[in-house]
């Protein structure tokens, strides 16, 4: 049998502070204001597992961190209808300390996380994050975190149980150098920022009159009760395929994946322009590199498929739009609605691709997963299954990548009305097939069966 107690950390900061929001925040908060009241589908967990430390230790160390990075210790108040920063200098946070008993550690674990995810944020009142400390035996076993995404992104998260992980470790913390949010904001705000922002507005400027009005522009069938199906698929071949394949042409893995992404859309929905929203971490420069905050925003990769003979020629392709896109991935959310706007008007109708990825794997990953494995065993092994479905998600076509035990796995959220099951398992299947058929040299794009003839086999 489980049980729980209460610990107060208490925390410091250097300054009191505040400032507008920046541009990642903003563009948070905008989602945030589009799927209200069901905000929490933002929320993300992070699990650090410990050993040979004490609880104290633990909870002085989360209270170290807090006041390391102001993010933690920052809410989010409504200023003349404007969302502003506000740091606090110091403060306490409930941490909850569970005994596991006889309960398995890791299992526990994902109970708490998602009972702290389902779990919207007061963004006025509370601290960005809720944090267990699992004990087994009274000692520490597992450290549970549940973030506020105004607070920060996967990557800041890290940074944060990194910081924790070496200070239980006994690890003194370099000194942090890296920006604060409000200072990043008041460069945002200045001259040198906007010069930035316009360079930016200029590209999706030029993006928007280009690309289709939407990867999927009309409803093909009536939405299903719960109108956002999910799907998972899980692949070593995928996994082992595209580093080969990215190796081969010096791109990346991430390249291959969006290339394979790009091409199987396009042929879904008979585009020769795809467009996708990728988050781009912004994390390039040595002043946000070990930041905590949303740096992330979305990049719009825009990819040509008309002139692409094969699937290599896609790859070098989209690595280059890739490139684009990183680079004009630091904007002012506000220069992107004007430009939507203007396209929509110029064109008479809504222009967004309502199309997004987010790749969340391991950027420091390296080697090729299972390379001692030959491909042919590990193709079969791809499984494709279905998620509890959700009711409000702002995109039509949603996906995510994540590194698994059981190699890449690719979530797709779909809008049922515009993507029908039959369109999420031929998208799946096609991807995972394209890749998996690349690792042996190139493969003509007009050899490929069409992918909703896969959805059968």
């Amino acid at each position: 049998m489980t049980a729980t107690r209460t610990a107060t950390v208490e925390f410091s900061g250097a300054r009191p502070a505040t400032e507008t929001i920046t541009w990642g925040q903003r563009a948070i908060w905008t989602a945030i204001e589009r799927i209200s009241p069901n905000e929490a589908y933002f929320n993300f967990v992070k699990t650090l597992p410990l050993a040979d430390t004490d609880v104290d230790t633990v909870l002085a160390a989360i209270g170290r961190v807090i006041g390391r990075h102001e993010a933690l210790h920052t809410r989010i108040v409504v200023v003349a209808g404007e969302p502003v920063q506000e740091v606090a200098a110091c403060g306490e946070l409930t941490v909850d300390v569970i005994e596991a008993g006889d309960a398995d550690v890791s299992e526990l674990a994902a109970e708490t996380g998602d009972r702290y995810a389902e779990i919207a944020f007061d963004y006025a009142h509370d601290w960005p994050l809720r944090i267990a400390v699992l004990t087994h035996e009274g000692a520490p076993a597992m450290l549970v975190s549940c973030f506020c995404h105004m607070a920060t992104d996967f990557g800041g998260s890290m940074l944060v149980l990194a910081d924790i992980e070496a200070l239980v470790a006994g690890r003194e913390l370099e000194p942090n150098t890296a920006t604060q949010p409000v200072d990043l904001a008041r460069y945002q705000g200045s001259p040198a920022g906007r010069r930035v922002a316009k360079a930016a507005a200029r590209y999706w400027e030029n993006a928007y009159e280009r690309i289709p009005a939407s990867m999927f522009d009309r409803e093909i069938e009536e939405p299903e009760e719960h109108r956002f199906h999910r799907a998972f698929l899980m692949s070593r071949g995928l996994a082992k395929a595209s580093e080969l394949v990215g190796e081969r042409l010096g791109t990346g893995s991430s390249a291959v994946l969006n290339a394979a992404f790009a091409v199987t859309i396009g042929a879904i929905t008979q585009h020769d322009t795809c467009a996708l929203l990728t988050i781009t971490k912004n994390r390039f420069l040595p002043q946000t590199r070990d930041m905590v905050s949303t740096l992330a925003l979305e990049g719009l990769l825009v990819v040509g498929l008309a002139d692409l003979s094969d699937f290599d020629e896609a790859v070098r392709a989209t690595w280059r739009a890739g490139m684009a896109a990183y680079r004009y991935a630091q904007y002012d959310e506000l220069d992107r609605d004007r430009i939507v706007a203007a396209a929509s008007e110029r064109r008479g109708e809504l222009i967004h691709p309502f199309c997004c990825l987010n790749d969340l794997r391991d950027d420091m990953a390296t080697g090729i997963p299972y390379a001692d494995t030959p491909l042919a065993e590990l193709a079969p092994q791809s499984q494709i299954q279905w998620a509890p479905p959700l009711d409000m998600v702002d995109c039509r076509f949603c996906l995510h990548i994540a590194d698994t035990p059981f190699g890449t796995a690719v979530r797709v959220t779909c809008d049922s009305a515009y993507v029908p099951r039959r369109y999420v398992l031929a998208f799946l299947k096609s991807v995972d097939s394209l890749v998996i058929s690349a690792a042996d040299g190139p493969v003509p794009l007009a050899d490929l069966p069409e992918p909703l003839a896969l959805v059968n086999n």
